[in-house]
Order: C-alpha cells, then structure tokens, then sequence
C-alpha cells in the first residue's frame, strides 16, 4: 500500500502543514515546527505499517465482510 500512496502522491506525504500562517501570531510561528515533528512521527509509523500491507489483503476483506456490509439501511432500523 504505501507503494500506491507513492505513485500517487510523490511526496508520500500523510499529512501537510498550513503554510499560510500569520508572523504576527506567536502561536502561528510555533505550531508548524510543533506539528512537523509528531507529524513526522506518525507518517513513519503509517509508511511501515502500510509497507506490510499489500491490496490483496484489503481485496480479502472487501470478500469476507460480502454483501451484509451493503445493506446498511436494514442495520440502522
């Protein structure tokens, strides 16, 4: 899986930072590097995972759950 979120997403990047903030916020100036350095974290943690994932596994599970899944109207009454 992670080679498909490569192919189309050739930065392999998860999540991205608001890059329009104000300088004049002090908050503003802190929450980039903050959330850069936990939001790297996560996307190496989520890349690795996905790394043993492969689309036939999630073609398996679309098979096991069948067609229950889609009757969800049935479910909510």
């Amino acid at each position: 899986m992670a080679e498909i979120l490569d192919a189309i997403n050739e930065d392999a990047k998860v999540f991205s930072l608001d890059n329009k903030v104000s300088d004049d916020c002090e908050v503003a100036k802190k929450i980039n590097p903050t959330l850069s350095f936990y939001y790297t974290q996560m996307e190496e943690h989520l890349l690795q995972l996905m790394k043993n994932m492969q689309f036939s596994d999630i073609l398996k599970r679309f098979e096991e759950i069948g067609d229950d899944a889609l009757n969800i109207e049935e479910k909510i009454v």
